[in-house]
């Protein structure tokens, strides 16, 4: 992920070369020794798609040449002091070569062939087979010298893996060609000429893994590309906010069939994009799943992240047939109870409806097998990437998906132009979703709102002699005001109130003393209840007959004329939880009418139902109309995005005199939600991170964009490391708010660049969803 806290995983895997064939003890001892020098590192670093830097590196060791060593095992009882101190020099030198782990199997092989000198130097009795297989053995040594030294300066010049391959290669073809000598001289002559043998080799693998090392190591490629694997699916975050529908429908047209779309992380975070991407992909054609960005390492931290997801979830009726990815890669989520800690996240989302689970890892993962067994194999969607994918080569094919590059380019004449992780489906998994219908419909009516109800009784428990407790789950949806408590009884802690045409995801229905009541596990997580049904003894007339409350569903803007106080219910005695100004406005999603007051309803940033009065008893008709008469505007419902073509202000109300609440630049865009005329003036609306609906006038009047200083601003996309210290700001000025820093060494993903103020500034999309401004300095 691309956060500036969070690092890429990186894992270790050894490989230990044993020599199991041995003479003598002595010569056990010493080859035990130089196997020690064996042992080939391979780096595989797999990083979801959020992650700043994606790197693969990996090596491929030489190849070992230990045959000839067994040839002259049967020489070894007959070695003397003086063949020992011939060997250990010799062994030296091979020592002093490898000292490389690359080519930690080409000292192995420099072992084995020190050994073979030694014994075939000692024994003047041994055949000339034996001598012919010890000078085989002793071009080996030169030949592994040669790929260390070789290898040694590849990895000072180079990262990749084709630099390790071509250094082997090569150096196997030397050893092919001094194998053919036969002649044994003394070990001081033959080690002698092996040095001079391998000083020519390794100038030459050298100038090898130089032209190896100048060529580009990034494996760039276009969707659509037969000679890699099939792109089923591609997955998107905040940093792919710019994609376009045009860039959608062109994933369609290329074969693609799932998008996966991040949707929160933490306990607190949510993805200010995640909502049009997945409508986007919709309208494409596009089945749509979402992931969760884990970080927990108990069990009571996963029910908090599986609430805060649940939340966004049940907030924009996200289908409970949707399937939901933990992304399980960071390693402050690492535990030795990862395998509990992730089945009680399960578990929460079980709780509000959604059950369709899926586990995102790579082989690096600490705690991968854990992790995996929540949901099998079968749906587990695993990262790793081969420096270049084929079609020919598919890994991974146990598994669900095999997420297998971060670096594919969308199709050419795409408007997003920066990095895409893609996927192969092996089985159906990432298809095993709700299709297009992404966000579930419901029907209304003037009064009532009615949606999806499922249950399941297959199981009771009784809780108490009075009290029998039913497993059942599905959504209802209120017919009246209806207070929450911390448990099933009137007496309980009144913690909150639901009103009329709200509803909730309940997972269990209680009866006590012949009254009903649903229970459901709040935000907080924390169970509460809701009674729906009193005791037959009990009449529900009066109180229904108290307070006549009409809700009609609609929606619209509202702009307040005066202070205004914000309610939890519609009641002037109720809590008041905020308060509205002059000026400021509302999207309201009902207008409910009680004891001839006027109320309107909306839904708050926290996910609540909160409520405001426009009208009293008395003056029920004198509040709106000042407001809607004082200047014509017409709002027209419909959605877009919007590409700016100067710096533009962002107004808390379609009003030139409205509060400056910040800045678009050149280049920059927005998604809209409407379009709305006054006074022959242009403005779209968009609904902030903040949830609070902002402004943006794109024609009419003299006042339309501001420009702060002579500035350019150029598409472009790449990864800056600072070189020093650099302020991070709100806009591409030196006299903007300083709201951050980057120290040298750290990186950022930029998506656009602004000459401004004698600087070149980088321009990138913070976590937070703004837009965030760095100047390139040295």
């Amino acid at each position: 992920m691309n956060f500036k806290s969070q690092n890429p995983i990186d894992a270790s895997q050894s490989e230990r070369f044993k020599l199991y064939k041995s003479g003598k003890l002595w010569l056990v001892a010493g080859l035990t020794f130089f196997s020690f020098l064996g042992g080939s590192v391979l780096n595989n670093t797999n990083v979801h798609a959020d992650a700043t830097t994606a790197t693969t590196t990996s090596s491929s060791s030489a190849s070992t040449a230990s045959s000839a060593s067994v040839a002259t095992s049967s020489a070894a009882s007959d070695a003397t002091t003086k063949a020992t101190s011939v060997s250990s020099s010799a062994a030296t030198q091979v020592t002093s070569a490898a000292t490389t782990k690359t080519t930690s199997q080409a000292a192995t092989a420099s072992s084995s062939a020190a050994t073979s000198q030694s014994t075939s130097t000692a024994s003047s009795s041994t055949s000339q087979t034996t001598k012919t297989a010890s000078s085989s053995s002793a071009a080996t040594s030169t030949s592994a010298t040669a790929t260390s030294q070789a290898t040694s300066v590849a990895s000072s010049t180079a990262s990749t893996t084709q630099v390790s391959r071509t250094a082997s290669s090569t150096a196997a073809s030397a050893a092919s060609s001094t194998a053919t000598v036969k002649a044994v001289t003394p070990a001081s002559s033959t080690v002698s000429s092996a040095a001079t043998t391998a000083t020519k080799a390794t100038a030459k693998v050298a100038a090898v893994a130089y032209t190896a090392a100048t060529t580009s190591s990034t494996d760039v490629w276009t969707i659509g590309d037969t000679t890699r694997p099939r792109v089923d699916v591609v997955d998107v975050a905040s940093y792919q906010s710019t994609m376009t529908q045009s860039d959608f429908n062109k994933l369609k047209a290329a074969g693609v069939k799932t998008v996966i779309v991040k949707s929160t992380e933490g306990t607190d975070y949510t993805n200010p994009a995640a909502l049009n991407q997945a409508k986007l992909a919709n309208k494409a054609g596009l089945n749509v799943d979402f992931y969760h960005y884990a970080t927990f390492s108990t069990a009571d931290a996963a029910k908090s992240e599986a609430t805060n997801m649940a939340g966004f979830l049940v907030k924009n009726n996200v289908s409970t047939k949707v399937l939901l990815f933990a992304d399980m890669e960071d390693s402050s989520s690492y535990s030795v109870n990862a395998t509990a800690n992730l089945n009680a996240f399960w578990s929460t989302l079980d709780s509000f409806g959604y059950k369709n689970h899926g586990v995102y890892t790579s082989n690096s993962y600490l705690y991968r097998d854990a992790v995996v067994k929540t949901v099998g194999q079968s749906r587990v969607w695993r990262a790793q990437y081969p420096y270049t994918p084929s079609a020919n080569n598919l890994w991974n094919t146990n598994d669900g998906a095999w997420q297998f590059s971060d670096t594919a380019l969308l199709p050419s004449g795409s408007d997003y132009t920066g990095y895409i992780d893609v996927s192969i489906d092996y089985n159906g998994l990432t298809e095993d979703s709700a299709g297009t219908n992404t966000f579930v419909t419901t029907t209304s009516s003037n009064d009532t709102t009615t949606s999806e109800v499922t249950a399941d009784t297959s199981a009771t428990t009784n809780t108490s002699t009075s009290s029998t407790t039913k497993k059942a789950s599905g959504w209802y949806t209120f017919t009246k005001n209806t207070a929450i408590k911390s448990a099933a009884s009137d007496s309980a802690k009144t913690v909150g109130t639901y009103s009329k045409g709200n509803r909730v995801y309940y997972n269990a229905e209680v009866t006590t003393n012949g009254e009903t009541w649903l229970r459901y596990l709040s935000y907080s997580g924390s169970e509460h209840f809701v009674k729906i049904a009193a005791a037959k003894t009990t009449t529900t007339k009066p109180a229904a007959s108290t307070s006549k409350t009409v809700t009609k569903n609609e929606t619209g803007t509202y702009k307040f004329t005066k202070t205004t106080a914000i309610k939890g219910s519609v009641s002037d005695s109720a809590k008041t939880l905020g308060t509205y100004y002059k000026g400021d406005t509302v999207y309201y999603n009902a207008k409910v009418t009680k004891n001839g007051e006027t109320w309107l309803r909306y839904l708050s940033y926290s996910g609540a139902q909160h409520y405001v009065k426009i009208s009293g008893a008395a003056t029920s008709t004198t509040t709106t109309k000042p407001a809607t008469s004082s200047s014509k505007t017409v709002t027209k419902a419909e959605t877009g995005t919007y590409k700016f073509t100067g710096t533009t202000a962002i107004k808390g109300s379609a009003n030139d005199s409205a509060k400056t609440l910040g800045t678009y630049y050149k280049g920059d865009t927005v998604y809209y939600n409407a379009k709305v005329t006054k006074n022959g003036q242009t403005w779209l609306r968009y609904l902030s991170y903040s949830g609070a609906q902002h402004y943006v006038k794109v024609s009419g009047g003299a006042a339309t964009t501001t420009s702060s200083s002579a500035s350019k601003t150029t598409a472009a996309a790449g990864t800056y490391t600072f070189k020093t210290t650099t302020n991070i700001r709100t806009a591409a000025s030196l006299n903007a708010s300083v709201v951050g820093q980057y120290y040298a060494g750290e990186s950022v993903y930029y998506i656009g660049t602004v000459s401004a103020d004698g600087y070149q500034w980088l321009k990138y999309l913070s976590n937070s969803g703004a837009y965030h401004y760095v100047a390139k300095i040295g």
